[in-house]
C-alpha cells in the first residue's frame, strides 16, 4: 500500500456516522413597508441607487429620454418598457457587447437583508450583459422582496435555466492599496427600479 492509499484509508476508516442536516428555522420579516425600505437602504450602502415607480410608464420614459441623448449604446431587455434589442443574443460575443454603454434587465426575487437580485439569463439575453455594460438598470417588482437568503433560495429552482445570479450593487474592489474603486470589473453604476403598483411577471 502507497501512503495515497494509506492516507485515505485512514480517512475512510476514520469517518464521523453520517447526521441529517439540522432544520435551522430563520425568522423572516413579512411586512412590505420593512422589506421594501430595508431593501432600499441596503443598495444604497452597497453602492446602487434605488427608483421607486408606480407603472412601467415611468420606466419607458427614463429609457426614452436616454436613448434620445444619445449618450452610447442603450440596450434593453424588458419588453415592457420598450422595445427590445434582439441583436444581443447568447451567439454574440464579449467584443460584441463591448460598446454598450447601459442595459435595462429584468429581476425576480430582491434580497432585503443584502440588496442583492436575483436574476435568470433569460432575462439578461446574454449572461455577460450585466457585467461588460458600463451602467445597469434592474427592474424587480415590489412584491417580490424577501427578507433574506433563506426566503430567496425558497422561490428559486438552480436547475430551471442553464445560468443565474444574484447581483448586489455596482462593480467594486479595494485589493489595491485598499483604495475602492468602482466599475473595475462590471458596471460603474445600479440603478434599481421598484414597481411598487405593478407587476414584472
Amino acid at each position: 500500500m502507497n501512503a495515497r492509499e494509506t492516507i485515505l484509508t485512514a480517512i475512510s476508516t476514520n469517518k464521523p456516522a453520517f447526521r441529517e442536516a439540522p432544520e435551522v428555522a430563520v425568522p423572516a420579516e413579512k411586512d412590505p413597508a420593512i422589506l421594501l425600505k430595508k431593501f432600499s437602504d441596503l443598495v444604497a450602502v452597497m453602492g446602487g441607487s434605488v427608483k421607486q415607480v408606480s407603472s412601467f410608464e415611468a420606466i419607458a420614459k427614463d429609457l426614452l429620454e436616454e436613448k434620445a441623448a444619445a449618450q452610447g449604446h442603450i440596450v434593453n431587455t424588458v419588453k415592457e418598457i420598450g422595445d427590445t434589442n434582439p441583436e444581443i443574443s447568447s451567439e454574440r460575443t464579449p467584443t460584441d457587447l463591448a460598446r454598450v454603454e447601459k442595459a435595462y434587465i429584468r429581476g425576480t426575487i430582491a434580497v432585503a437583508e443584502n440588496g442583492a437580485i436575483w436574476v435568470k439569463e433569460s432575462d439578461m439575453q446574454h449572461r455577460l450583459l450585466p457585467f461588460l455594460c458600463q451602467h445597469l438598470a434592474i427592474m424587480i417588482n415590489a412584491a417580490t422582496i424577501v427578507d433574506n437568503m433563506h426566503e430567496a433560495y425558497k422561490q428559486i429552482t438552480v436547475n430551471e435555466e442553464g445560468y443565474g445570479l444574484f447581483i448586489a450593487g455596482p462593480s467594486k474592489t479595494a485589493d489595491i492599496e485598499q483604495s475602492l474603486v468602482v466599475g473595475a470589473h462590471g458596471p460603474k453604476s445600479l440603478l434599481v427600479y421598484i414597481v411598487v403598483n405593478g407587476s414584472l411577471s
